[in-house]
């Protein structure tokens, strides 16, 4: 970096400093006291900067002419650091993008009540307050009488009302919003409901310029985001075929540095195009200096955008956010750490809480052993009702020898007691989703690795058995004296005569399995020097030797595979374009799978979680899959 950009930086970023001497403009910038006035004396001259107080008490401000001289030498240079002095490593303000109006509601969305008790923008606002943002600046324009008249009580709040919003991006929003914005700030869209856990994520993240991003939703609606392996920003596009690889979409939720903000108003000044959302400017500034990118997996969220997005967010969104929520324990999951691996407190920091379905799950940083620096670490605390239906003594020898053979990800720590697990984190890593998964690369990857696992020298010790397991689940159902689905012993039926069909005409393996392949268990570490980047394949907790045909049933109904999908990924697996026993085995497993999850679902669901509209789903797709089977018979 010149030597000229890094005093108009230092200058930009105290613009609200009551007093910024040259004296101090040499402290910040380790230059001489002669020549940072030298510098001055230059940027005076070509009207890059203005002294508006006195010689003893100066107060400098950039023109625009000096906010354009920034970005132009910035082109200059490529993927430049900022000083390390307009860096924060506290936040205290934010601002959230609420001005635009959607088909969700008569009413800007920000408005909705996502149940009896919780309005969406208040929540969020809450969210913000309890992690110590002090000043939240909130950009209005669609019905902005009704959100003064909600945030009448919030003295936290200042509203910044605009015109434009119906004929104007969200760059001329937050461009609008800098009178209020005196400070790095967090940048939120106000029609996002998420998982409060995710605030935490970010503020804990140590980069200047970061953009929260999670793996593919499926919403048809996503922006999305390439990175590399270092986690840095490439592209953001909301049209998939410009993408080179799609590694993640965006949330919404973003940490912006005051400095960077400044660049983008200074990019944003010779803009020709009203439309232009901050997103996509962001995208092109990162490619002058770095902007991170932060993958969050298993937290809950949602963008509301159409009515059926609404719907969405109250009936099944917001309920696993509360269900989490509840099982965000901080302080134990610190202490757990400290205990299984036997470390000093202080040698645990950044614990964070990072969802989950059947587990609790949370990410930190560890020092363990001498002369080690900080890493990162995933560790795994046991859900409500996990005892009832998962044996863990088999889980850490099989999930040994994956590790050994590079299916599975290092571990640090796993008691098969308890259940207590702790893993390296994969740098750079994404985890799948049922959108990402769909994605060919990804699944042919997928269906290569799973081969290697089931033909495989792993020697597991027990069978994973759908009968012994169904029959696990149905007495722990009958422990809780829970009332089964309609029709539940008329699907019994069917599943003894598609067993026997299978037993007797398609015939059944025993190989290595996994026996639990959801798309977020799919783990890809991006890298930058292979020819094909790292899959890993987590969770073993289900692993025992069964019919591979178990696993890719599996795999095609928790991605929701087409059948185009489903038989190009069958294809990678055995090598054969129409391999006909496989498929019919597959399609009864298919129709097992869904019998046996549903029963899982009523146990859960009676230890306290809800997973009752999930399980009624898959109940009703099992019935229906039945009949297909039935008809070969």
């Amino acid at each position: 970096m010149n030597d000229t950009l890094k005093i108009l930086l230092l200058i930009q970023s105290a613009q609200n400093a009551q007093s910024f001497s040259q004296r101090r403009l040499a402290e910040v910038s380790e230059f001489s006291l002669t020549k940072v006035q030298s510098i001055l004396s230059k940027l005076e001259s070509l009207d890059n900067v203005k002294n508006l107080g006195s010689r003893q008490k100066p107060q400098y401000r950039l023109t625009s002419a000096g906010k354009q001289s920034i970005l132009d030498s910035l082109s200059k240079h490529t993927r430049i650091q900022l000083p390390m002095s307009l860096r924060k490593s506290t936040f205290t303000t934010a601002v959230i993008l609420a001005a635009g109006h959607s088909t969700a509601s008569d009413q800007p969305v920000a408005l909705s009540k996502i149940d009896e008790n919780t309005i969406l923008l208040l929540r969020n606002i809450q969210k913000l307050v309890d992690r110590g943002i002090k000043h939240i600046v909130i950009v209005c324009g669609y019905q902005s009488e009704l959100i003064e008249t909600a945030l009448q009580d919030t003295p936290e709040v200042t509203l910044v009302k605009v015109k434009d919003y119906e004929h104007a991006g969200t760059m001329s929003s937050l461009s609008q919003a800098g009178t209020q914005i005196n400070d790095s700030f967090l940048l939120l869209e106000g029609d996002l409901l998420f998982d409060d856990a995710m605030l935490d994520v970010l503020l804990q993240d140590t980069t200047e310029n970061t953009i929260l991003v999670s793996p593919l939703s499926g919403s048809h609606d996503e922006a999305f985001v390439d990175f590399n392996s270092q986690n840095q920003l490439i592209q953001i596009s909301k049209d998939i075929r410009q993408m080179n690889r799609l590694s993640a979409e965006m949330i919404g939720i973003s940490k912006v540095s005051f400095a960077f903000y400044q660049l983008m108003l200074s990019a944003y000044m010779r803009n020709e195009n009203p439309w232009l959302n901050y997103e996509y400017l962001i995208a092109q500034l990162s490619n002058i200096t770095p902007v991170n990118c932060l993958v969050t997996d298993d937290l809950h969220w949602i963008d509301i955008d159409t009515p059926k997005d609404l719907v969405k967010a109250i009936q099944d969104v917001f309920p696993l956010i509360k269900a989490n929520e509840s099982d965000n324990k901080i302080d134990q999951a610190k202490q757990t750490i400290v205990n299984a691996l036997n470390i000093p407190s202080q040698n645990v920091k950044n614990v964070v809480y990072a969802g989950g379905m059947t587990n609790t799950n949370y990410s930190a940083e560890i020092i363990q052993g001498e002369n080690k620096g900080w890493r990162e670490c995933f560790v795994r605390i046991p859900g409500k009702g996990t005892s009832k239906l998962i044996n863990r003594m088999t889980e850490k020898p099989n999930a040994e020898q994956a590790s050994k053979l590079g299916f599975n990800v290092p571990t640090l720590f796993m008691d098969p007691t308890s259940g207590i697990k702790i893993t390296e984190t994969i740098p750079g890593a994404v985890t799948f989703s049922a959108r990402s998964m769909r994605i060919p690369s990804n699944y042919h990857q997928v269906a290569r690795l799973l081969y290697q696992v089931h033909h495989s020298k792993m020697n597991f010790s027990n069978n994973f058995s759908f009968e012994s397991e169904w029959s696990h689940y149905e007495s722990a159902a009958n422990d809780l004296s829970i009332n089964y689905y309609d029709y539940y012993s008329d699907v019994k039926e069917e599943v003894r005569k598609a067993n026997q069909y299978l037993k007797n005409t398609l015939g059944v393996k025993s190989l290595p399995c996994h026996n639990d392949l959801v798309p977020e268990n799919f783990i890809k570490g991006i890298s930058s020097n292979r020819s094909e980047d790292s899959l890993y394949l987590i969770d073993w907790e289900y692993s025992g030797n069964n019919d591979p045909a178990w696993d890719l049933a599996a795999l095609i109904n928790e991605s929701e595979l087409s059948r185009a999908e489903e038989d190009d990924f069958l294809a990678h697996y055995s090598n054969a374009s129409d391999n006909l026993l496989l498929k019919r085995k597959v399609l009864v497993y298919k129709a097992f799978q869904d019998v046996l999850w549903s029963t899982w679902s009523l146990v859960k669901t009676a230890s306290g979680v809800d997973f009752s509209e999930y399980g009624k789903k898959r109940f009703e797709r099992a019935r229906k899959e039945l009949t297909q089977v039935l008809a070969y018979v």
